[in-house]
């Protein structure tokens, strides 16, 4: 129950991917991706809650894992063909984990957030060091 509504948003997202320019960086064009993704589902108090249980809960932390490998195996061989240069495979590869990590950390922040700042505020933090290049 917890996981099953979101089990469609990976198509969506691949989507949203496609529909980023090719020549945006990639982790803009992910970013953006989980952001449209984002906008479109409900953010209430009940889903900071589902959030929290997800965490909390070693076979849905499980369970979301496998989720965000399925979405990996639709958003890698995106990235790998906006890469140049060699490897784009493993390299596609890192950059949708670190970006699957980046929306994950995300969410998880919202959960608790005590500030109660918004999913995409948060992702945008999640992502704002890998966007401006900054270590």
């Amino acid at each position: 129950m917890v996981i099953g509504p979101f089990e469609t948003n990976g198509p969506r997202v691949r989507d949203e991917l496609i529909k980023r320019p090719a020549d945006e960086p990639i982790m803009q064009s992910l970013h953006g991706a989980y952001a449209a993704m984002i906008t479109r589902g409900p953010h209430r108090s009940r889903d900071r809650a589902a959030m929290r249980l997800l965490v909390s809960t070693p076979s849905l932390r499980a369970r979301n894992t496998e989720k965000h490998m399925v979405w990996a195996e639709l958003l890698t061989p995106i990235v790998a063909e906006r890469l140049e240069g060699s490897d784009s495979p493993l390299r596609a590869s890192v950059l949708v984990q670190a970006s699957l990590s980046a929306f994950q950390l995300a969410l998880m922040a919202w959960a608790d957030d005590v500030q109660e700042r918004t999913i995409l505020e948060l992702l945008d933090v999640a992502f704002g060091d890998f966007e401006a290049g900054r270590n």
